[in-house]
């Protein structure tokens, strides 16, 4: 009776022990569990994030194409080749833009992450057709713009190395753009006043700066209306800084995320 009684101790102070192990391991479980849903929410959050990042990507290379396409009537696009990157998530790749005029402009398109195909010039995308040729300049080829292409090499109706010398020199004027991007780091506070150096310059007061956050377009404030951005310097000057505009009911704001700031200037050059 002693050696069952002894045996029958044992084995509920094993069980209690087994017990205790089991709610641990449970305890451990639930915790794991909270922590896995956690990190689930974050990556949706993040995913959100990313597409909407990747959209507002695709609006603005749209938006620049179509102010590249809006030159002189008659001259499409011959190709467009990187020259410089990568395609690394969060950085910038250059894109050389040859034109049928034989003139070239260079573009910079900022790479967003995880998204297939992100800062290429897709196939599928650019060249549906899958005849060799860039959409919109197959869209240089059709019927209103073919004419005016026969139309190029003449002025006046005079013709080029015909009535008109080769090596003349024509006085019409073409508009130049130039971009730069800007990181403002996430958990920065921007206060009213707060300064800003841009990899480009512009030309104070001559309303040449456009200041985009994603495809918001911000506005220049002045003496007279708020905005979002004031420039800095005299009328004229040249200048690579703008200062950040905020009210006093605005008070300050700090950044939940990194800020990405593109900057266009727009000049005339004669050629």
């Amino acid at each position: 009776m002693y050696n069952q009684e002894a045996n029958r101790q044992a084995n509920e102070t094993q069980r209690q022990a087994n017990e205790e192990t089991r709610q641990n391991q449970e305890e451990t479980r639930e915790s794991n569990e909270e922590i896995r849903k956690a990190n689930e929410l974050e990556r949706q959050e993040n995913e959100t994030k990313r597409e909407e990042n990747e959209q507002a990507r695709e609006e603005y290379i749209e938006q620049l194409k179509q102010q590249v396409l809006s030159g002189e009537v008659g001259n499409g696009i011959e190709s467009i080749e990187l020259i410089n990157g990568t395609h690394k998530a969060g950085e910038l790749d250059t894109y050389q833009i040859t034109y049928t005029d034989g003139t070239t402009k260079d573009i910079q398109v900022y790479n967003g992450k995880d998204g297939t195909g992100t800062g290429d010039m897709m196939k599928e995308i650019y060249d549906t057709d899958d005849d060799g040729v860039v959409e919109e300049a197959d869209h240089a080829k059709t019927s209103d713009n073919a004419t005016n292409a026969e139309n190029s090499n003449k002025v006046n109706n005079h013709t080029v190395n015909t009535d008109v010398p080769e090596d003349a020199v024509f006085t019409d004027t073409i508009t130049k753009y130039t971009t730069g991007t800007t990181k403002i780091a996430k958990g920065t506070t921007i206060t009213n006043g707060y300064s800003v150096t841009l990899p480009i310059e512009y030309t104070v007061g001559n309303n040449s700066l456009e200041v985009r956050a994603g495809t918001e377009v911000l506005i220049l404030a002045t003496s007279t209306t708020d905005g979002h951005y004031k420039e800095v310097g005299n009328a004229g000057e040249q200048s690579n800084k703008i200062t950040m505009y905020r009210t006093s009911a605005d008070g300050s704001w700090t950044l939940e995320e990194e800020l990405i700031l593109t900057e266009i200037v727009r000049g005339v050059e004669t050629k």
